[in-house]
């Protein structure tokens, strides 16, 4: 759910439902859909509503509306071509992400991933850029450029412009599982990158060890061409899953947080 305007939200949903109840719209392909529609801040009813359609295999959506106004959304979905998906599928599962009008038209869309699976991701909108994150176990196949450094899941950053042309993608983590999530600027215009990781360094580009099964992970990046700068490894002996951050009004200190089922151990200083 995002604001849509100064009195208005707009929703998106997974929706199996034809036209019935509220729904005025049926799922053209398949049994279920992405589902938009705008309600009022004021009484909660709908104000208009459309159905991306696409035939199954949507999970996770999410919307974006830039400062430009322009109006995001994305999910993940196995299918090729049909309904208002118009670019190719390269693999299992890939990212999919759709510009649509204030009419909730679609006006673009373009699919993300290489042979194999990305899924797990979110869209943020970073400096004027925007920026898709995911995890992925594809190698350098379809528009994925960077390398998988295992068999396992890296975390797969990708910055595009508003007519989502790939400015750069990056790979972040190691041999096992690496998921990457939170993203923003921090006071001298670096990126700084939240992110889990269960792999042990010495293959990709991990350098420390993690203090148990998953650590919490933040990287500094260079948001010209997403290199890392610096990164630093949280936890105890048990795991830190799904960090998230944010910019506080300092330029000295980040906040973060994460799901932590690790007792007093390792940099943590407070029992589970």
């Amino acid at each position: 759910m995002i604001e849509f305007s100064d009195s208005s939200l707009l929703i998106i949903c997974v929706s199996n439902s034809g036209i019935s109840g509220n729904k005025t719209i049926n799922n053209l392909l398949g049994t279920s859909g992405l589902w938009s529609f705008e309600i009022s801040k004021y009484d909660g009813t709908i104000i208009q509503q459309n159905a991306i359609q696409k035939a199954w295999g949507y999970d996770w959506p999410s919307l974006l509306k830039t400062a430009s106004g322009r109006l995001f959304l994305t999910s993940f979905t196995s299918e090729g071509v049909g309904g208002d998906k118009t670019d190719p599928d390269y693999g299992r599962i890939e990212m999919w992400v759709v510009e649509s009008d204030d009419n909730l038209n679609v006006i673009q869309d373009k699919y993300f991933g290489g042979i194999w699976q990305e899924d797990f991701g979110s869209l943020q909108e970073v400096g004027g850029f925007l920026y898709l994150s995911c995890r992925s176990n594809s190698n350098m196949t379809g528009n994925k450029t960077a390398p998988n450094f295992g068999t396992a899941y890296d975390s797969w950053l990708i910055k595009v412009d508003e007519d989502l042309n790939i400015i750069w993608d990056r790979t972040y983590g190691g041999k096992n599982d690496d998921s990457g999530g939170t993203l923003f600027l921090n006071s001298n215009g670096k990126l700084v990158f939240g992110m889990s990781s269960r792999s042990l360094p010495g293959k990709g580009n991990k350098t420390k060890p993690n203090s148990g099964d998953s650590d919490g992970c933040i990287l500094i990046l260079d948001p010209n061409e997403g290199s890392i700068i610096a990164q630093e490894f949280y936890g105890g002996t048990g795991s830190e899953l799904g960090i998230v951050g944010k910019l506080p009004n300092s330029d000295s200190h980040l906040l973060f947080r994460a799901g932590s089922n690790s007792g007093i151990s390792g940099i943590k200083t407070v029992p589970s």
